[in-house]
């Protein structure tokens, strides 16, 4: 499997530079330098920024470090022109893309061509490296604003020309070495993103003898008939001097340092960790920085790193993180040691929908032009469907498409699945359906889970795990929305959104997981009885089919359409209940994963709240999906009594996290809700806070009744186990 082409990559690379947009004062902005690119009057104010609290969709951001970047941002007023008419003044320089060019037709040497063709088995571009690498030859030294969606390829597009200015250029050896430091900044969102960034610059550059050969490609002369360019200006054999390094949060500070003072030309990071060697670590020289990539600039955003992003910046122009850019001059920068290098610093601001990060291009691009590698449809390999299934039952559903798999049975007109990726809303979410599913089917499956809290080396574990290839291993990844863009899992051939995303925008990045190079792939999303407007209505899919559960599930038990039900139950739900009842540390999860759960569904935006509102929710059902027979009031004693076995250093340190769990409750208790609607009183006791902002105590009455009425599995008919404590 190529890593660098659609099959398994979906990096969305973001090139973006704080301050240099400025130009000198003697020396007017270019004509074709866009209004917000230019620099302005002496004594003006800086353009304002907006302070983030929530992404482009409305969705809030969440997260701790989320939380704690935004209630420290600058407040700020909205800025003069909107994003829209920002971005429409960035020139479009996409190419038509009507004929079928090579690598050597698009300025890169045929030697790095070779390579690319003989060892990384890339023989010719795609769509976005072909509309990059053109934009580059006819805009030379300009930024650019780069749209694409998933698994286009996009890492190599600036990794390409990064690579071939440093490795071709015509600059004295003497001059270049790895301890000129960093000439090119590559910033990811997450710890995987950049890992996998910096496999792509490895792979590219080490060029052996071999693989350098022009005519390498084979004896039949095709690699000679085809008419060399002019050599760009500069260029000249390969260098290998150049040295890169990744530093992401979770490896050792000391190990990072390290590499730094040796010499790194090339470093891959996370902006957090980036911001720290920053401020901590001396032998840091970012004074020959040339190129900087912003990676998946929404996500970025979305995250609350721009304020972080803003303090790198004022690093890299050499002025002090609290200064006015437009009052305190940038460093300059020393003299290009070659031609191939842009005279300026060069940024490529790479997003899957440019109007998201219309508010950072507008502070990171100088002079920018903008390019599309987008198409106007999605593969047409890619099956899209919908389940509707009642909330008790979706674990069951997940089951039977589980056992499809492993059974080999083939899913939708699609070949039978061999990896799939289930995705969930929150951690815990995760957490406890990697043990449930791991308890239930590991002798079929083999079970991977990622999510943010996990540590560097277990996420590691866990995609190469999942990445390995094995003829006869089937294997499902269970995670959050991290795996959704800009991480390299190959091979994925089934998407299963066991919770529905929260704009239609993460829908589509899902789905890219799969169907990817021409590969068939099937996309299924389970939705509640009153959330199947949102396939109906929002994603308005006219190729989106509807499931019918009892055929497929009998397909896969080998029973009738009306007994598959009470088969599952005795199959996976009854065993589920058993385990989790027996099991003291999978009823913690199971808690912990109902508490999340409810509380992640109070944070879909306004606009899908009609279809996505707690109150929606049977609460009783909910924690029969996972396995818990307690009544809901009932859950937050249970968690209170596993807390207080933590030990002494435990309850100190609980009884601090819930004081700021109150504190965060009494911020966040303006909600959504009309003026007047009556709150629900939170239950504190360890953790379980309220189960939906703004819903009122009736509601909640209602829906511990119905939990008393229907929360057990309905078995030949007869409801089992009427107390609230479910089936005994």
């Amino acid at each position: 499997m190529n890593p660098f082409q659609p099959a398994g990559d979906d990096d969305y690379d973001f090139d973006g530079f704080f301050g240099h947009a400025a130009a000198p004062k003697s020396k007017p902005a270019p004509p074709s330098a866009p209004a917000h690119a230019q620099k302005p009057a002496a004594g003006s104010k800086p353009a304002p920024t907006a302070k983030r609290t929530k992404d482009a969709s409305g969705k809030p951001v969440t997260g701790a470090k989320a939380a704690k970047r935004a209630a420290s941002s600058t407040p700020a007023t909205a800025d003069a022109d909107s994003p829209p008419s920002i971005i429409a003044t960035i020139p479009d320089a996409t190419p038509t893309l009507d004929d079928s060019p090579s690598f050597t037709d698009l300025g890169v040497p045929t030697v790095l061509a070779a390579h690319l063709r003989t060892r990384l088995e890339i023989t010719e571009p795609t769509r976005v490296q072909t509309a990059v690498l053109r934009a580059l030859q006819l805009h030379p030294g300009r930024d650019l604003a780069i749209q694409s969606e998933t698994g286009s390829g996009k890492t190599l597009s600036f990794v390409l020309p990064i690579l071939q200015a440093l490795l071709f250029s015509d600059a004295d050896d003497a001059k270049l070495s790895r301890a000129i430091g960093p000439v090119a900044l590559i910033l990811a969102p997450t710890r995987e993103l950049a890992l996998q960034i910096h496999g792509v610059v490895e792979a590219v550059a080490n060029m052996s003898a071999r693989s350098t050969t022009a005519d390498s490609e084979g004896g039949d002369g095709e690699a000679g008939d085809v008419e060399k360019p002019t050599p760009a200006p500069g260029m000249r054999v390969p260098r290998h001097w150049l040295v890169s390094s990744v530093i992401v949060g979770g490896e050792k500070k000391k190990a990072e340092k390290a590499r730094i003072r040796k010499g790194v030309n090339i470093l891959v990071s996370t902006p957090g960790r980036f911001l720290d060697h920053l401020r901590t670590t001396r032998c840091l020289d970012v004074s020959c920085v040339r190129w900087i990539v912003l990676d998946e600039a929404d996500r970025l955003l979305d995250l609350g790193f721009e304020r972080d992003l803003k303090a790198i910046f004022a690093h890299l122009h050499g002025r002090d993180e609290s200064a006015n850019p437009t009052t305190t001059p940038p460093r300059p920068l020393p003299p290009a040691p070659s031609t191939a290098w842009p005279a300026r610093r060069q940024v490529f601001l790479c997003s899957a929908t440019i109007d998201k990060v219309a508010h950072l291009a507008q502070w990171v691009l100088s002079d920018p032009v903008r390019v599309s590698g987008t198409t106007s449809k999605g593969p047409a390999q890619l099956v899209h469907e919908y389940v509707e299934v009642p909330v008790k039952l979706k674990f069951l559903a997940l089951a039977v498409t589980l056992l499809a798999m492993a059974r080999n049975i083939a899913h939708g007109g699609t070949p039978a699945p061999r990896k799939a990726i289930i995705f969930f809303s929150t951690r815990a979410a995760v957490d406890f359906y990697h043990a449930a599913v791991a308890h239930l089917f590991s002798a079929d499956l083999a079970v991977h889970k990622l999510h943010g809290s996990m540590d560097a080396n277990e996420r590691k574990s866990t995609m190469a795990s999942f990445n390995a290839k094995s003829p006869t291993t089937r294997h499902v990844l269970i995670t959050t929305d991290v795996a959704a863009r800009g991480l390299d899992l190959a091979g994925v051939d089934l998407i299963v959104q066991y919770d529905a995303p929260a704009d239609v925008a993460e829908y589509v990045h899902r789905v890219g997981r799969t169907a990817r190079a021409g590969r068939k792939g099937a996309a299924v999303l389970f939705l509640a009885p009153h959330e199947v407007e949102f396939a109906t209505t929002v994603l308005a899919d006219d190729g989106m089919k509807k499931v019918d559960l009892p055929e497929r599930a009998a397909r896969a038990l080998k029973v009738t359409p009306d007994t598959w039900e009470r088969t599952a139950v005795r199959k996976w739900g009854m065993p589920l209940e058993d385990w989790v009842w027996r099991d003291k540390h999978a009823k913690r999860l199971a808690t912990e994963g109902f508490q999340g759960y409810v509380k992640g569904y109070a944070t879909y935006p306004a606009a899908l709240k009609s279809i996505f509102h707690v109150r929606k929710l049977h609460l009783g059902h909910l924690a029969k999906s996972f396995g818990l027979r307690d009544a809901p009031a009932q859950l937050a004693q249970i968690m209170g009594g596993q807390r207080q076995q933590q030990g002494e250093g435990g309850a100190a340190e609980g009884a601090t996290s819930r004081k700021a769990k109150r504190a965060k409750a009494d911020a966040d208790d303006g909600g959504d809700e009309q003026p007047g609607a009556k709150r629900v009183k939170k239950v504190h006791a360890d953790g379980i806070e309220s189960y939906a902002k703004g819903a009122d105590e009736t509601v909640h009455r209602h829906l511990a009744a119905e939990f008393d009425s229907g929360a057990g599995y309905a078995l030949g008919g007869k409801k089992k186990g009427k107390g609230k404590g479910g089936r005994k």
